[in-house]
């Protein structure tokens, strides 16, 4: 459906939108018994998805990236909008939900839906079957956090997953974080660049071949990026604001007297200033220089999984104008 709609704006220059790719769908399925197969809801809930993936895109106030292909070794989902399915409860373990064209399917009850149910994903993950649901709760986002003021900077690492100037570490703790801070600082980094691999090519070989791999689980293992998003789903319920600060130096800088230098950092878990003398744990001092670091940083408020202040190199270029008609929805030539 993507490349509908790029093939419909390079040879046609005309703009489809959702209710023309449904019309679309809604033939196809008279013509290919696969994908009349899908159910009908199931088809229309992606295509509002691709809709909202490209407005996204064009949208300049929007960290989003252009839309991508889905690898062909990526987990299988399909999406059920909350209108066409059924979910109810057996026993303490147990649920049944119902689904379109499949009927009934028994699934395991692992924890409460907490809410209305809006909608399911059903997805394969190459061992086994599974089904999410999403829910309305009916938490809005406070217009105030209920500390105003009060900031923490967090700093990760590879020996525990985050530190704080208070010493507290862990994954466990994302809800304190948000619930005692207003503002969360976070070094800004690019975890897909950190865990590349360093071969290079034959003309251009890489350095520390052997030892970047350890590396790279090392930091996957400890889930960075799925708890800067646990952290941002979290900020929504409590108004938290979270930002982003550059990561440089930040454990090689004194938090005390701003004297920086690689030998200040004696070892892994040992911070020592040559200039003040002052020591601490050098994820601490780090997270400290974080934290200060919060009022210059742009805000990411809910959204802590890209940085702004990078847009990607494929979007288009954006102005602040009004966007025409045509231009909404297209991905760029």
């Amino acid at each position: 459906m993507g490349q509908q709609r790029q093939f419909a704006w390079q040879q046609r220059k005309t703009t489809l939108g959702v209710t023309a790719q449904c019309a679309s769908l809604t033939e196809a399925r008279k013509e290919l018994d696969w994908v009349a197969d899908l159910p009908a809801q199931s088809g229309q809930q992606v295509l509002r998805q691709l809709d909202q993936a490209y407005r996204k895109w064009w949208d300049p106030q929007h960290p989003a990236g252009p839309p991508t292909r889905k690898r062909k070794s990526a987990r299988l989902s399909v999406p059920f909008p909350g209108q066409a399915i059924a979910v109810r409860r057996v026993n303490r373990r147990r649920g049944v939900v119902s689904l379109p064209k499949i009927g009934d399917v028994k699934f395991r009850w692992s924890r409460a839906l907490g809410g209305a149910v809006r909608n399911a994903v059903v997805s394969f993950d190459g061992v086994a079957w599974h089904v999410g649901f999403g829910v309305h709760a009916g938490v809005e986002t406070p217009e105030a956090h209920v500390r105003p003021g009060t900031v923490v900077g967090v700093d990760r690492g590879v020996r525990s997953p985050w530190r704080c100037p208070t010493g507290g570490c862990g994954t466990a703790h994302a809800n304190r974080l948000c619930t005692r801070h207003a503002t969360i600082t976070l070094e800004r980094l690019c975890i897909s660049a950190m865990t590349a691999t360093a071969k290079g090519t034959i003309e251009e070989p890489g350095i520390n071949v052997a030892a970047k791999p350890g590396l790279n689980r090392a930091i996957l293992d400890k889930s960075w990026g799925m708890f800067e998003a646990a952290l941002a789903n979290r900020a929504r319920t409590t108004g938290t604001r979270i930002v982003k600060a550059p990561a440089a130096f930040t454990s090689q800088r004194c938090s005390r007297c701003g004297n920086t230098h690689r030998n200040n950092r004696k070892s892994q878990a040992m911070f020592r200033c040559g200039s003040c003398g002052y020591q601490a744990n050098a994820d601490v001092n780090a997270a400290i220089n974080v934290r200060d670091a919060a009022e210059a940083a742009p805000p990411l408020t809910g959204r802590a999984v890209r940085d702004r202040s990078h847009p990607a190199s494929c979007r288009p270029p954006t102005q602040r104008r009004p966007r025409t008609a045509l231009e909404a929805g297209i991905s760029r030539p």
